[in-house]
């Protein structure tokens, strides 16, 4: 952001943005005043550039691009995911839920991994030091399976 450089036809993302208005801010350097511009965004197939891709393509799409086969695949993967991610917190809303608080994000992480095997969610907070773990897991004081959150006090306000 900030940057106006005049002339600009071609912008080349080798690290795509953390957020689509961050990403159309960066595009938008192309194609200014009237004149056609044009934009690549290099991404990988997994990880957080794959959840990226999403939005990319929702811009795409606004634009009248195409989206290149390959992107559409691993939209459309990442939007299963994310349907079935859903399914499955509404499949253990009833559980009870158990929150356990820790005083350092590093413990926070240390607990909610060998609690859950590795098995666990992290849930993105206001900040990054608000770390939020969650998974489902048997909790013996309950008798039951249990909704378990696991926290640090960094970061909030109680």
């Amino acid at each position: 952001r900030g940057l106006d450089i005049k002339g600009v036809s071609l912008v080349v993302n080798y690290d795509s943005a953390n957020s689509t208005e961050d990403h159309v801010h960066r595009i938008g350097r192309t194609g200014r005043a009237g004149e056609k511009g044009r934009s690549i965004t290099f991404l990988t197939r997994s990880g957080e550039d794959a959840w990226k891709a999403i939005g990319i393509a929702e811009v795409m799409e606004k634009a009248g691009c195409p989206i290149p086969p390959e992107m559409k695949q691993i939209v459309d993967r990442m939007l299963q995911k994310r349907q079935q991610a859903k399914a499955n917190d509404q499949k253990w809303d009833n559980l009870p839920k158990v929150l356990m608080v820790a005083e350092k994000p590093s413990v926070c992480k240390l607990i909610a991994e060998y609690l859950s095997g590795g098995r666990m969610r992290f849930r993105k907070g206001q900040s990054r030091a608000v770390q939020t773990y969650e998974f489902v897991h048997w909790f013996p004081p309950a008798h039951q399976k249990c909704r378990i959150a696991v926290t640090s006090t960094i970061g909030h306000v109680f």
